[in-house]
């Protein structure tokens, strides 16, 4: 088109039927979604004056994509109108899975939490008692090669009792807790540890549990091993419905939470002659949650 033609005897051709909008030459109509828009700005701006007269007398909506003919585009003259209006992508196709990986592991480390609950009407005398027996429990353990870096104290308490007459409390005395937590690399000797304490004093024995100082090393184990029984599982889906899996997922999430066990506790036995304890291994598990994309074949 000659740029010393009069635009607006270009563009007066507009015609309304029953399919859009049509103008006469040079110009074309695009009724396909995300065509982008060529013009000239004057002309772009005389565009509009039509393009709003003949919309506010139709009675629908109509979408325009113009373009403009080859010889307005090699002039460099030009403004580029993207069009706001976008086609609405179809949502992925994503398969969520759960993996669950498990290393086992023999444990190195034992904890160990005993120690002695007194009673007395009398609070100090409680104490006293209480401290007595501590006190011989670990002076044992010392003779016994554990250092006192390895006990400490991890609950101490005072309680009074009570006893209901007719309906009513009554003063009973007062219980006196105070509680050790033995740890120790030497596993084997745990059984033997909580007999002594009980032999100087100990009446209460709450738990021995066993663990590994490699903890960390072998839970990133559990976690790889997670992501590989995810993939697995999203793999069966995939076949099971005869798409095509992407291997590498878009998305993987640690799953963390109080219902996981970093590992397994062992509860004693106890018996007359000795305390008999058995750590087996350890079981330390990781989970994870993954998504995976896939298209039909």
């Amino acid at each position: 088109m000659a740029r010393n033609r009069n635009m607006a005897d270009d563009i007066t051709g507009f015609h309304c039927g029953p399919f859009g909008i049509r103008v006469q030459q040079p110009f074309k109509i695009h009724t396909h979604f995300l065509d982008l828009a060529v013009i000239t700005w004057p002309e772009y701006k005389l565009m509009l004056c039509y393009l709003q007269v003949i919309l506010k007398q139709s009675c629908f909506t109509m979408f325009l994509f113009i373009s403009i003919k080859d010889d307005l585009v090699e002039s460099g003259d030009l403004m580029y109108y993207q069009s706001p209006y976008r086609a609405v992508k179809s949502k992925s196709k994503i398969i969520k899975v759960a993996g669950k990986g498990k290393v086992s592991a023999e444990p190195d480390i034992a904890e160990i939490r005993l120690g002695v609950s007194i009673e007395n009407v009398a609070s100090a005398k409680a104490q006293e008692d209480a401290a007595k027996a501590v006190a011989n429990i670990i002076e044992a353990f010392a003779k016994a090669g554990i250092p006192e870096n390895e006990v400490k104290t991890v609950d101490y308490s005072i309680h009074p009792q009570y006893d209901y007459v007719e309906g009513r409390q009554v003063f009973k005395n007062y219980r006196i807790e105070h509680m050790l937590l033995i740890k120790t690399n030497e596993i084997n000797r745990a059984g033997a540890l909580v007999d002594l304490a009980i032999k100087n004093g100990a009446n209460v024995v709450s738990s021995v549990t066993f663990e590994t100082s490699k903890y960390e090393m072998f839970y990133r184990k559990a976690l790889s091993l997670a992501v590989l029984d995810a993939l697995r599982k999203a793999e069966t889906i995939a076949e099971t419905f005869n798409t095509q899996l992407s291997k590498v997922p878009i998305s993987v999430a640690e799953i963390t939470g109080s219902d996981i066990s970093p590992y397994q506790t062992k509860t004693i036995a106890m018996y007359e002659a000795a305390t008999s304890l058995h750590p087996g291994k350890l079981e330390i598990i990781g989970h994870i949650q993954a998504e995976f994309t896939y298209a039909s074949l």
